[in-house]
């Protein structure tokens, strides 16, 4: 998986894509290195392609277990635009 592809998907309007790239990726691979930054695009990604209940629980458990990481403002910002 390329973080930049998956990045890229998200700034062009392709969140479903990149989403399914960050499951598959953590399907095949688990816990590698940086997880908590999959999760965190994962939680922006599903808030973009499919807000809803789905996306609300991605995000807040994100932020249940990583309140302190760099990206989440980014979650918070765009998953509470999404619940609007």
């Amino acid at each position: 998986m390329s973080a930049v592809m998956t990045i890229e998907e998200l700034r062009t309007g392709l969140p479903g894509k990149a989403y399914q790239r960050l499951i598959d990726y953590d399907r095949h691979h688990g816990k590698a290195a940086l997880a908590q930054e999959r999760q965190a695009l994962s939680a922006i990604a599903l808030c973009q392609w499919r807000p809803g209940n789905e996306a609300q629980v991605r995000a807040q458990e994100f932020l249940r277990h990583a309140p302190q990481s760099p990206l989440a403002n980014r979650v918070r910002l765009v998953c509470e635009k999404s619940n609007l």
